[in-house]
C-alpha cells in the first residue's frame, strides 16, 4: 500500500515538475509555445522554412493541414491546448517564425475639425512579432473621393477580416498586407462611391449589412483571397466578412455649406408653392363667393324691377316703355333695393297695385 502511495506521490510531483518545465520552455518558445485564444503562430525548421501552424481559434474553425489554411469545422486540442493554451513546437531547431509589423489604429480623438490625415494613427517603426491575429478588424482611410456630382469626400473605411491563408499573410506577405489590401480597399470604395452623388451617398445607410457596403466587399473579396490578376502574386490572404463606413467628411466645408443651403433653397421653394397654391385656393374660394353673391343681388334686382314695371305697365297704358323703365330703375335707387342688405322688397298684387314691404329680420 505504501509503495502505491509513494509512486502516486512521484507520479504527481514529476507531472507538476513537467508543467513547470514546459511553462518556463513556453515563455521561451523552446519546445513549446502559448498561443492565446485567436492567435495563429507559424514553425520553421531553420531560417523561414515553414513546416507548420499553431492556431488557437474560435469554436467552429480548424487548420486544413493539407494546405494550411482555415476552414469551418471542429478543432481538436490535447491536455496542455486546451488547460493551458501550450502548443508544442517541436525539437530544435524547430521555432516560431517572427515577422515585423506596422500597427495602425484609429484616433480615439478624432473631432469635427480633425482633418483625414489624423484620422488612423501609424507607428513610425516595424514591431516584431510572431503571431497573427485569426479574426481582427483594420481600417483604411481614402481621401478625397469625387463623387458623381463633383463633390468630394473623405471616408474611413473599416473591415472585419478573417485571415484564412495564414501563410500567404505571413511568409509570402511578409506580414505587410495591410499595404497590399489598402489599393484594394480604396479601388473598392472609389468605384462604388463615384457611382453616387454626395446628397444620396448622405441619405444611404452605411452600416455593415447595408447593401452599400455589401457592394464594396462584393469588388473587394476576390482580390483579398484570389487575385484574378495572373501576372501578380497570390492574395494578402484575408477574408473581408465584414465592412462599413466609420467616418466620413467632406474634403472642402464650402461643399457641405454649399449642399445645406441649396436643401434649405429646396425646401424654401416648395414652402413657397404651397403658400401659392394655398393662396390661390383661398382666392379661388373668395371669388366664388363674391360670384354667388353677385347673382344672389342680380336676381333680386331684377325681380323688384320685373314688379314695378309690370304695375307701371298697367297703370300707364301706352307710355313709352324706356320712361316706365328709368321710372322704375329710380324707385329701385330711391328704396335701395339693390343694396343686399336693403329690407326694401316690391310687390304687384292682382290688380296691378304696387307695393313695397320691409323685412325687419334683416336687422337683427
Amino acid at each position: 500500500m505504501l509503495q502505491i502511495l509513494i509512486g502516486l506521490g512521484a507520479i504527481v510531483v514529476f507531472a507538476i515538475l513537467f508543467i513547470i518545465m514546459v511553462w518556463i520552455a513556453g515563455k521561451s518558445d523552446f519546445i513549446f509555445t502559448f498561443v492565446a485564444l485567436n492567435q495563429i503562430k507559424a514553425v520553421d525548421r531553420g531560417k523561414g522554412n515553414f513546416i507548420k501552424l499553431l492556431a488557437n481559434l474560435p469554436i467552429g474553425w480548424r487548420i486544413n493541414r493539407n494546405d494550411w489554411t482555415i476552414i469551418p469545422g471542429r478543432q481538436y486540442k490535447g491536455i496542455l491546448e486546451a488547460l493551458f493554451g501550450l502548443y508544442y513546437i517541436g525539437l530544435p531547431p524547430a521555432s516560431v517564425h517572427r515577422f515585423s509589423f506596422v500597427h495602425e489604429r484609429p484616433n480615439p480623438d478624432i473631432g469635427n475639425k480633425t482633418p483625414s490625415s489624423e484620422w488612423l494613427l501609424r507607428d513610425e517603426d516595424e514591431e516584431e512579432t510572431d503571431f497573427l491575429l485569426f479574426d481582427f478588424p483594420h481600417s483604411y482611410v481614402i481621401p478625397d473621393i469625387e463623387f458623381r456630382n463633383q463633390f468630394r469626400g473623405d471616408i474611413m473605411f473599416t473591415g472585419q477580416f478573417y485571415a484564412l491563408k495564414p501563410v500567404v499573410a505571413i511568409y509570402t506577405r511578409g506580414g505587410k498586407f495591410f499595404e497590399l489590401t489598402r489599393q484594394y480597399v480604396e479601388a473598392a470604395v472609389i468605384d462604388k462611391l463615384r457611382e453616387m452623388s454626395y446628397s444620396d451617398f448622405l441619405l444611404e445607410s452605411k452600416d455593415s449589412d447595408s447593401p452599400l457596403s455589401r457592394q464594396i466587399r462584393n469588388i473587394l473579396n476576390p482580390h483579398l483571397q484570389d487575385d484574378p490578376n495572373p501576372h501578380l502574386p497570390e492574395s494578402a490572404g484575408l477574408d473581408m466578412y465584414a465592412g462599413f463606413i466609420s467616418r466620413f467628411d467632406a474634403s472642402d466645408k464650402r461643399q457641405e455649406e454649399a449642399l445645406a443651403a441649396r436643401a434649405l433653397a429646396e425646401l424654401e421653394g416648395q414652402g413657397k408653392v404651397a403658400a401659392a397654391e394655398k393662396a390661390a385656393e383661398v382666392l379661388t374660394i373668395s371669388s366664388q363667393a363674391e360670384l354667388e353673391a353677385d347673382r344672389r343681388r342680380a336676381e333680386g334686382k331684377a325681380a323688384d324691377l320685373e314688379a314695378i314695371l309690370r304695375v307701371l305697365a298697367d297703370n300707364a297704358r301706352g307710355a313709352d316703355p324706356n320712361v316706365l323703365a328709368r321710372a322704375a330703375a329710380d324707385i329701385v335707387a330711391v328704396t335701395k333695393m339693390s343694396d343686399p342688405r336693403s329690407n326694401v322688397r316690391a310687390w304687384a298684387s292682382a290688380g296691378g297695385v304696387l307695393g313695397l314691404s320691409a323685412d325687419n329680420s334683416k336687422n337683427r
